[in-house]
């Protein structure tokens, strides 16, 4: 979004970092660009419009070539080589950083953890085993869905840099506090639900007579029963809340062009 003034700083580090191989932006406001032409590393992409966070994670995630960095515009790592070193030389699945600063122990370290660390985790953060964020969840829990898929994770603390708290859901903008950011929070609620029903995973594109069908079937054969739907054509949710009409169910968003990319990568064993 372009609103950071340590963004330009951040990118020349990226530049010079042997660690560093690619930079996707992912530009949420193109009408603010600013000028990329001395960066060779940089592989710029836009929407022409603001698509949020998970799903501009989703769409950077699908054209990288590399090991995966997902970094915001809101941070400057001075010691980045050095972060960077360490990280490649840790066996973690997911790494993210502490912006506490430390009195007592200014190490450079990374920390094992079990549990998610409310503040500022997707500030900087290296996954290693990817999965999509459903496009309905747009600013938060992207972070925490990656954590939750991850086993053995980490947290850096002993960090030279200079941080600001997110401009956008942080601000007082009333769009993407309340109205993006509590959506989330409902989203998000809604897929953790544990259940101990039988859980039906259905995948619906342009047919909503076979979708009729398929749900009056479970209706008529199942008792107790959670539906997880797909969708990857937003106009399908208008049958799909139409014939799922009090039923225990939540629905997935995705751009099936992105998951198809993500699929590449996947390793069959």
């Amino acid at each position: 979004m372009w609103m950071s003034n340590k963004l330009y700083s951040m990118l020349i580090k990226y530049e010079k970092c042997e660690y560093i191989k690619e930079v996707i932006i992912i530009d949420n406001d193109p009408d603010h660009t600013m000028d990329l032409t001395e960066f060779t590393k940089i592989r710029y992409y836009s929407k022409g419009k603001n698509i949020f966070v998970n799903p501009a994670w989703n769409w950077g995630y699908s054209l990288s070539k590399y090991n995966l960095i997902l970094a915001n515009d809101d941070i400057l790592i001075h010691n980045l080589d050095d972060v960077m070193r360490l990280i490649s030389q840790m066996k973690y699945d997911i790494i993210g950083i502490s912006t506490e600063k430390e009195v007592n122990n200014t190490t450079l370290r990374i920390e094992s953890i079990s549990q998610f660390p409310q503040k500022n985790y997707g500030c900087f953060l290296y996954v290693k085993n990817y999965v999509y964020i459903p496009d309905q969840i747009k600013i938060w829990y992207g972070d925490d869905i990656l954590f939750n898929v991850n086993e053995k994770k980490g947290i850096i603390k002993g960090l030279n840099f200079e941080f600001e708290k997110s401009k956008t859901i942080n601000s007082n903008i009333d769009y993407y506090r309340n109205t993006i950011g509590k959506n989330d929070i409902k989203i998000y609620e809604s897929l953790h639900n544990s259940s101990n029903n039988l859980n039906i995973i259905i995948r619906t594109s342009g047919r909503p007579q076979f979708f009729k069908r398929c749900i009056n079937s479970i209706k008529t054969n199942c008792k107790n029963f959670k539906l997880h739907i797909t969708i990857d054509n937003e106009e399908d949710l208008k049958y799909v809340i139409k014939y799922c009409d009090g039923l225990n169910y939540d629905y997935y968003l995705i751009d099936k062009k992105i998951v198809e990319e993500i699929c590449k990568k996947i390793k069959i064993e």
